[in-house]
């Protein structure tokens, strides 16, 4: 907005300027930030590696939770030492398809959900759409966004992935729906126009605080140790390139040389978000507070995700964990 007035370069160059601050945050935390465990142990730095756990587990140099998930790296990294080079086609055989699948299809939908469209092109939209301001709401999105993605950091621990991923499917739902509903009843309206930003304010909210940021975690948290590498690089190529497909079909659905969808391309950002709440439903597990070996039981145990939280929180608690896969497909 504040640019929008400038006329020649500066007008691009003041806002490319604005990102070298976010890269310069990015830089210094790249210093302070302890070195990964993994790699210190393969190095031969075994202390080291403790203190860098326990500074990312925020946990006591000598805790129980500290080092069992020591143990678990050093007997993963003996055991890769003496085991055979890892295959690709080793991420669709088995528990570890499920996995796979896990995160490119979250790659596809947190981008389906209609994100890409209303920041890489809700300023012409809104302007197209009648909205006046339509910069001013722009960078009013980009602040909400900024805001509710720091909430996603409590979030994501203390609500759980699953919860937070179906309560924020419907408030995203709500917001794509009533603004579509009632530029039908009353369209190019002062309510029309005053839904529309409501509502897109409270979809990027929610999307912020929970798809936009736990779907990072999903595409590569639950990976095994050994495939890790091979299954995150996999998920990410899906994630770039749902992410290009998306932005260069978008503008076509609002053109008016095109489809000229106006406001009710909110009903295309509803029907992908109700596909995305009913998927998260029947494949998302709950991961909250799992190690990487409790992961492994849970993906080679085939629990249902419907049931993965009452079995994350069993295996939370060391209880024994029963038997929850009888009288269920395998997921």
């Amino acid at each position: 907005m504040g640019t929008s007035k400038l006329s020649g370069a500066n007008t691009w160059r003041i806002t490319v300027a604005f990102q070298l601050f976010l890269a310069l945050v990015v830089f210094m935390g790249a210093i302070v930030a302890p070195e990964s465990p993994v790699l210190l142990l393969k190095k031969g730095k075994p202390e080291e590696a403790r203190q860098s756990l326990a500074v990312l587990r925020n946990v006591g140099m000598n805790s129980e939770e500290m080092e069992q998930e020591y143990e678990e790296i050093s007997s993963w990294l003996t055991e890769q030492s003496t085991h055979r080079s890892v295959k690709l086609i080793e991420c669709f055989q088995g528990s570890n398809l499920r996995r796979q699948l896990l995160g490119v299809c979250m790659a596809i939908l947190t981008i389906s959900t209609g994100i890409t469209f209303w920041f890489g092109y809700g300023t012409t939209f809104f302007q197209q759409a009648g909205v006046s301001n339509s910069y001013l709401i722009s960078l009013i999105l980009a602040l909400v966004n900024a805001i509710f993605t720091v909430l996603s950091t409590y979030l994501v621990e203390k609500v759980g992935r699953r919860s937070c991923l179906l309560w924020g499917g419907m408030i995203m739902g709500v917001a794509m729906l009533v603004p579509a509903v009632i530029n039908m009843v009353s369209p190019d309206s002062t309510s029309s126009h005053n839904a529309l930003i409501a509502g897109t304010v409270i979809f990027i909210a929610a999307y912020a605080a929970t798809w936009g940021s736990i779907g990072w975690v999903i595409m590569t948290e639950p990976y095994s140790q050994r495939l890790r590498l091979h299954q995150s690089t996999i998920t990410m190529l899906v994630y770039w390139l749902s992410t290009w497909a998306i932005g260069f079909v978008t503008p076509y659905l609002v053109d008016a040389t095109a489809a000229d969808l106006e406001i009710k391309v909110c009903f295309i950002w509803l029907a992908m978000i109700v596909v995305s709440i009913v998927w998260a439903y029947f494949y998302v597990p709950e991961l909250s507070g799992l190690s990487g070996s409790d992961m492994d039981l849970l993906f080679e145990a085939r629990i249902p995700a419907w049931k993965s939280k009452q079995w994350s929180t069993l295996a939370g608690y060391g209880s024994d964990i029963p038997d929850m896969t009888s009288n269920v497909t395998k997921c």
